[in-house]
């Protein structure tokens, strides 16, 4: 018989498993999914590394959680979040591409170019491109 929710940290039953992620006690630490979401995706996000050190979690465990409750590791959603941030700066014509990746935190336009390209699957110049008929109509 299949159970409608899985047993974890201290053999609590939790119907939500977005509640496990990064909990050893599940009581003690709700919401640290969301947390740590947000802190990922936010302008100044820490690297997986960081983040694990803040919630007193190793690299690989961190990574572990996030792929088995989200599917992703944690550095394919900070990617996923700059990519976002990307597609909004690209919207202004007037914002040359390595200020972008200067603001994205980039080293330079190239490894924007190169992640852009990577998680979107079409490169900024491009996706700025496509944006333009759109601006054109709006103005």
């Amino acid at each position: 018989m299949e159970r409608p929710y899985r047993r974890v940290g201290l053999g609590l039953p939790l119907a939500d498993p977005r509640q496990t992620l990064l909990l050893r006690a599940p009581a003690r630490r709700a919401g640290r999914l969301d947390d740590c979401l947000a802190r990922l995706s936010g302008p100044e996000s820490p690297g997986p590394a960081e983040l694990a050190r803040r919630y007193g979690l190793s690299l690989r465990t961190l990574q572990r959680q996030f792929r088995r409750w989200l599917g992703v590791a944690p550095h394919q959603v900070r990617l996923r979040a700059r990519n976002e941030r990307a597609k909004a700066l690209l919207a202004d014509a007037s914002l040359p591409l390595g200020r972008i990746a200067d603001e994205l935190g980039f080293c330079d336009e190239y490894h924007l170019r190169r992640t852009f390209r990577r998680v979107a699957g079409i490169t900024p110049g491009s996706f700025r491109k496509s944006l333009l008929p759109a601006l054109r109509k709006g103005s």
